[in-house]
């Protein structure tokens, strides 16, 4: 005869096992934070090199135009306050959407670009490609939006390893 079998579950401890699983989400929102706040100071500092006059590739060879610095001293970030951590481009200028737009018409992003930052970058790209505000079209120099989808993509990576021990 097949006997009935059945398992009785202590509850007592779910309560300790709640308010650990409690802490375990508390540390990890603060290792997420820190690591948030190194990958926009990162994302800063790269952002900075690839605009910077000697990083960022000349439309005209021949241009006597001086480069000042002012469009990688236009990027900024912030770190983590009130649910978010910023970085931007532009602080002071008006002209850095249209070095990492240019000016004709159609703007690509890296093939693996995220969905939020994809977005993003073409919502903003559509109000500056094939602007024709200038006698030529200049073409796109990306040093802002691919240097924040690749350390984004890598930040999720990172998060989602969990907290190293």
């Amino acid at each position: 005869m097949a006997r009935n079998v059945s398992v009785t579950i202590d509850a007592k401890g779910l309560h300790d096992l709640s308010k650990k699983y409690a802490g375990i989400a508390e540390k990890f929102k603060k290792y997420a934070i820190q690591e948030l706040d190194k990958a926009v100071k990162k994302m800063e500092i790269e952002a900075k090199k690839k605009s910077s006059p000697s990083k960022l590739k000349r439309i005209f060879p021949n241009s006597t135009y001086e480069r000042t610095g002012n469009l990688s001293r236009s990027i900024y970030s912030t770190p983590y306050q009130n649910g978010y951590a910023t970085i931007g481009m532009g602080k002071g200028i008006t002209y850095a959407p249209y070095v990492e737009f240019g000016t004709r018409r159609g703007y690509g992003m890296p093939y693996q670009a995220s969905s939020l930052i994809k977005g993003t970058a073409q919502n903003i790209a559509i109000l500056y490609k094939g602007n024709n505000i200038r006698k030529f079209n200049m073409p796109a120099r990306p040093f802002f939006f691919n240097t924040i989808n690749s350390n984004m993509n890598a930040l999720y990576r990172k998060l989602n390893n969990g907290i190293p021990i």
